[in-house]
């Protein structure tokens, strides 16, 4: 299976730590290409999105190995690879302006709606 095959879908990743614990979070997959891929999580009391990049070098394997039949996929990261090396923040606020990191994910300079508000 490839991780592209499930934008829009939600996974667990599972990470390991180097002194051999593991931790999953359950994270939307918002974007994949050959060398990276974009997860998402929506943290609703704080109203703020939290995106994660990981390479796509550092994903060691995709299974539907869940049990509780929801048929949620699982993504295995490589050992010692952490979900906070790339992560960024944005209120819900802020969408579709820019940030303070310079990233502009969801920015659009132009409006092309009767409304005003950016087609996305």
């Amino acid at each position: 299976m490839a991780i592209a095959d499930f934008i829009g879908q939600m996974v667990n990743v599972v990470v390991t730590l180097e002194n051999g614990s593991t931790g999953k979070k359950l994270l939307k997959v918002c974007k994949a290409n050959s060398r990276s891929v974009l997860f998402i999580e929506v943290d609703k009391p704080n109203r703020k999105n939290i995106f994660r990049k990981v390479f796509t070098k550092d994903i060691m394997n995709v299974v539907n190995d869940d049990t509780s039949g929801n048929n949620v996929n699982s993504v295995y990261m490589r050992k010692g690879v952490l979900l906070s090396e790339h992560k960024w923040e944005s209120s819900w606020d802020a969408i579709g302006t820019k940030t303070i990191s310079g990233n502009t994910y969801g920015y659009r300079s132009t409006t092309n709606s009767r409304a005003g508000f950016p087609m996305v």
